[in-house]
């Protein structure tokens, strides 16, 4: 289904694409693993250009996790279910498909839930998780009825592990740890359902002669076990800023970035790229008779229509916000300060918060920023207060 979509995508933007040319690759995409990187962002009808993660559910749907929503591409149309239609929240920050009726998903401080693909909605809220914050979950590598899930509680840095049985998942099932395994156990057994640091390990894909590993926020190209590249934007990708990989039923590879849509590694298709040359304004600020625009993880500074600088911030920002020399920025790695000292930025502080900042501003002396789902927060010198309410937590 997906792979239609990319079909019908080039054949109906070729006329309103602004630039076409070929990318010869000089690293493995000369392979006959994959031969194209597809790069499906907002121009394309994606809801957001910020994506966590992508899945295959039973029926081969691929189904994405933004900021927006979980969205799909069917028939021909994007459908994105949010707060709108049913969604207990629109941020999407995890989520795996148990290849059976749905997909696990996680959103961030609205905990854990499951989501029936052949519903289309949710079917499914766990209890909370109390003071812990999810860390992944994934299919057990020693019994694939189950999902492993980990939480840690960031005060005291101490793990628990839960399960979900596939064929049951209204239950969350609590897991024991003993000698570094994790184990269910019942009234007169105990299956090891994994080794405690599956969970913590990076994500692969084994393609036939490479394979792919992420690792942090970059993916690496090994070969017999040595790194000879990485994929970033000098190779194709739409965003250096990468958060998730997937690979599909038809050895497809999916890449979640944030700030840059999804990019895609076909297997066996020409070696073309089709790039938009637009960029996208997330902000517009005025200050000092100066138009401010943050737009693609750059701050433009314009004066008489007259670009003055470009500086680069972060693919995940998300807004900012300006006060005389200083400069805050909200992104999915918290509230950073810098100070503006002509074209250049100087880095003050950060605040760290992943939830997201969603908008700052300035009161008297103190800094007041929202974020998507995890209230607001007043921060006054080196202090941090933070306020959870409903209505401002978006």
């Amino acid at each position: 289904m997906l792979a239609n979509f990319f079909y019908k995508s080039i054949v109906t933007k070729n006329k309103k694409v602004v630039g076409l040319f070929l990318i010869v690759f000089s690293s493995f995409l000369f392979s006959q693993e994959a031969s194209i990187i597809e790069n499906i962002t907002e121009t394309e009808g994606l809801p957001s250009n910020y994506v966590f993660n992508a899945n295959e559910d039973q029926n081969g749907v691929i189904w994405l996790g933004t900021d927006k929503g979980l969205a799909t591409y069917q028939d021909g149309e994007w459908i994105t279910l949010d707060v709108d239609n049913g969604m207990p929240g629109n941020y999407i920050n995890k989520a795996i498909s148990d290849k059976k009726n749905g997909l696990l998903i996680y959103l961030s401080e609205r905990g854990l839930y499951y989501f029936d693909t052949n519903k289309r909605r949710i079917t499914v809220k766990y209890p909370s998780l109390g003071n812990l914050i999810l860390r992944d979950f994934k299919i057990s590598n020693y019994n694939s009825n189950y999902i492993l899930i980990n939480g840690v509680n960031p005060k005291t840095n101490q793990e628990k592990f839960y399960a979900i049985d596939i064929s049951n998942v209204k239950t969350l099932i609590p897991l024991h740890i003993e000698q570094n395994s994790i184990f269910l156990k019942g009234k007169n057994s105990k299956i090891k359902l994994a080794d405690r640091d599956f969970l913590l390990q990076n994500d692969k894909i084994v393609l036939n002669r490479f394979t792919l590993e992420k690792i942090e926020n970059t993916i690496f190209i090994k070969q017999n076990g040595k790194i000879i590249d990485t994929l970033s934007e000098k190779n194709g990708l739409g965003n250096n800023s990468i958060n998730h990989i997937l690979k599909t039923s038809k050895n497809d590879v999916i890449i979640s970035t944030l700030g840059g849509g999804i990019s895609i590694i076909r297997n066996n298709n020409p070696k073309i790229t089709f790039n938009h040359k637009s960029i996208n304004a997330r902000q517009i600020l005025t200050f000092q008779n100066k138009q401010y625009i943050f737009a693609d993880g750059f701050l433009y500074v314009i004066q008489d229509d007259k670009i003055l600088s470009k500086v680069f911030l972060r693919k995940d920002a998300l807004t900012f916000h300006l006060d005389g020399d200083f400069l805050y920025l909200g992104s999915f790695a918290g509230l950073e300060t810098y100070k503006m000292n002509g074209n250049q930025l100087q880095f003050i502080n950060l605040f760290p918060f992943t939830a997201g900042v969603s908008k700052i501003l300035k009161f008297n002396s103190q800094i007041i920023f929202t974020t998507y789902g995890g209230g607001f927060f007043v921060k006054n010198g080196n202090s941090v207060t933070k306020y959870q309410n409903k209505p401002f937590n978006n």
